[in-house]
């Protein structure tokens, strides 16, 4: 018996905020940040806001908040690049002989 495969979806996420907005259905998901401990910024209300505004489809929300996940990622890294040189740097070397 062959069982069909079900399609992944592109975007694998905890978070229900982010697959809300994702899919267009933002109700809600602003109370369920607060009693998850984590409530939105004022940029991510902002971002929130604009897209009900602009009617922005589910597609383009979402590659909106991947784009924006993923230069998050790469900001946090080169930061920690930046740190290790100055870590590095200001580490004195020991002298043999």
């Amino acid at each position: 018996l062959l069982v069909p495969k079900v399609p992944k979806p592109a975007i694998r996420t905890s978070s229900p905020l982010v697959r809300a907005v994702a899919s267009g259905r933002p109700a809600g998901t602003v109370h369920l940040q607060v009693i998850e401990g984590n409530p939105l910024t004022a940029e991510e209300t902002a971002m929130f806001e604009m897209f009900e505004r602009e009617e922005w489809s589910p597609e383009r929300r979402r590659a909106h908040i991947i784009r924006r996940i993923e230069d998050r990622g790469r900001v946090a890294a080169a930061e920690r690049a930046t740190a290790t040189t100055a870590i590095r740097l200001a580490t004195p070397f020991s002298a043999t002989g």
